[in-house]
């Protein structure tokens, strides 16, 4: 029975991992065809000269730094985006724009991944095999289910400064929580060096960001001075330099700029209010059921580990108060400053923000419910309470009430690293809850009522468990119909939609469009160039910026980024008609 369960889960581990990468491989494939696109030019004007004309790592880093330093003069201070836009890989060579989803794409699940090992492994002692799982399906749903693929994985320059700094935000916070659990003096050190590089860094993203960032550092800061954790005094430490970040990017004069081009923006009292009116409103949107089937599928993977955590679970409605209420915050700098919630780029960061904590609330409200169902108190937490504090023997709730397969161990799980089972100070097996050996005939009938009784209508619930959250992505994914789309199905998906771009021949024909334009841009004897439009693009790809608004602007884009006199656009037979 023990290995079966165990192959369970390792098998539902792989199906989980195997539907990530389905997801994501067709989205790799994609990016093969992707050009760059709008913004993508007018940041990397210094870089890109550079390079051409000395052709040096160094020479295009000093570009890089004028360009940020001109940039909060002219534009925004938000240095750390401003800096990364600049190295657009189409500065290398027009061919290389395909490296924009490798990085953007592989960074985003990474940081997911490590965010997901600090919480589920680190804190709650979840199974590799459970966090693979956990990974393979959350990812899935955050990947395929974002509102704007395109600006997400698809356009360097808005991915950057979104997508990008928001995984870099979750590496930031998932570093924070190893350096809670840093036992040796040095490695915590080197930790808190990278943590406080990470920390100048997400300092200088977009204020939302930030904002989401900063109310992350004082409530953990704030925790750690009530709980009087060793390490609070250097997390006061971080919270004050990501304060000095904000501040210096928020003090740009570039940012007066800007707002006078925005739409006008409103008072801080209408915008903290209308941020929790909108953010109720998009947490009530972004609930789906390939959402709800992933939480729903959390529950049996880590209710074993949460019978045995320390944490107590006390406070779950505290807990969703303040997650709703750092949520709703973080729509605050776009309502204040441009009196909108934002673009798609925007509503990405929301989407993965609201998923990563309804994940984090599923596991607190189930740890809630195993402490009622076990004796309806929580139990101590030994020398305290925070992450990574592990429960003594007389501590642990009983196993009577869950079902087995909700608590049977892998192999080797929950023992020591020589993989043999714990043994008391008189060398018997350590006692269980109700003071019985778990080697004796007594001990185990009282803990394990369930294993010799009905094993069938266990694996029935694991298999109707398995089925349920199965026909919910399924479901999910076949109702699925983003904002805009004219039909309902996966072909909405952004894997799904990538996939239909390369098997239909849309992706060839965009990419060989968009190489004669290259062509005829990197031309030394053209100084003078007409573009036609390319109409037919990708849904995940951003597009051309030449049937979009701002057609001045761009053509003057062109022509400053391949320096050409003059750049126009070919007349249409729609133009020579409506001229007549």
């Amino acid at each position: 029975m023990i290995r079966k369960l165990s192959l369970s889960r390792r098998a539902v581990a792989w199906l989980c991992a195997l539907l990530l990468a389905a997801g994501v491989l067709p989205m790799y494939a994609l990016a093969l065809y992707n050009h760059a696109f709008y913004d993508d030019f007018g940041f990397s004007l210094l870089t890109r000269n550079a390079w051409q004309s000395a052709g040096s790592v160094l020479a295009v880093l000093e570009a890089a730094v004028r360009n940020t330093v001109g940039i909060r003069q002219t534009w925004e201070g938000t240095y750390a985006t401003s800096f990364l836009s600049t190295f657009q890989p189409a500065v290398f060579g027009e061919g290389a724009y395909w490296v924009t989803t490798f990085l953007l794409l592989t960074v985003f699940l990474l940081a997911v991944w490590f965010f997901l090992r600090q919480t589920l492994k680190g804190i709650y002692g979840m199974d590799r095999a459970s966090v693979t799982a956990t990974f393979g399906i959350l990812g899935f749903v955050l990947v395929q289910f974002v509102p704007d693929a395109a600006e997400a994985f698809y356009w360097f320059n808005g991915g950057v400064a979104y997508t990008l700094l928001w995984a870099i935000l979750l590496l930031w916070a998932g570093v924070w929580l190893r350096l809670e659990r840093a036992a040796k003096r040095s490695r915590a050190m080197l930790t808190y060096l990278l943590l406080l590089a990470l920390t100048v860094l997400v300092g200088g993203g977009k204020y939302s960001t930030v904002l989401f960032a900063l109310l992350l550092a004082l409530c953990f800061t704030g925790w750690a001075f009530l709980s009087r954790r060793p390490r609070r005094w250097a997390y006061l430490s971080l919270t004050v330099v990501l304060c000095a970040c904000l501040f210096f990017s928020a003090s740009a004069p570039g940012n007066g700029v800007r707002a006078q081009t925005l739409s006008g923006g409103m008072s801080a009292p209408k915008a903290v209010l209308e941020a929790v009116y909108f953010g109720l409103a998009l947490i009530g949107h972004s609930v789906s059921l390939p959402l709800l089937a992933a939480l729903a599928l959390m529950v049996p993977l880590s209710a074993p580990a949460l019978r045995q955590s320390g944490l107590r679970f006390a406070h779950p409605l505290w807990a969703t108060g303040i997650a709703v209420c750092l949520f709703c915050a973080q729509l605050a700098p776009t309502l204040y400053t441009g009196n909108y919630l934002g673009d798609g780029r925007v509503l990405n960061t929301y989407y993965y923000t609201f998923v990563i904590m309804a994940a984090q609330l599923t596991l607190y409200w189930t740890g809630w419910c195993l402490r009622r169902g076990a004796r309806g108190l929580a139990p101590p937490a030994a020398n305290g309470t925070g992450p990574g504090i592990a429960p003594t023997a007389a501590d642990a709730p009983s196993d009577a009430r869950a079902p087995l397969w909700m608590l049977e161990p892998a192999p080797g799980e929950g023992l020591p690293s020589d993989g043999k089972p714990p043994v008391s100070a008189d060398g018997m097996p350590p006692a269980t809850a109700n003071g019985a050996r778990t080697d004796s005939p007594s001990g185990d009938t009282a803990t394990r009522p369930a294993q010799a009784a009905s094993p069938k209508a266990e694996q029935g619930l694991r298999a109707v468990t398995l089925a349920v959250v199965a026909g919910m992505l399924l479901l999910g994914s076949m109702a699925f119909r983003p904002d805009g789309a004219q039909s309902y199905g996966p072909q909405n998906m952004a894997g799904g939609s990538a996939l239909r771009a390369l098997v239909n021949g849309q992706a060839a024909a965009y990419d060989q469009a968009m190489d004669a334009r290259d062509a005829m841009l990197n031309d030394p004897a053209l100084a003078e160039v007409t573009l036609t439009p390319v109409a037919d693009a990708p849904a995940s790809f951003m597009g051309d910026a030449l049937t979009g608004d701002n057609l001045d602007y761009v053509l003057s884009l062109y022509a400053e980024y391949y320096h050409k006199a003059t750049v126009r656009v070919a007349e249409t037979e729609a133009d020579d008609a409506a001229a007549r």
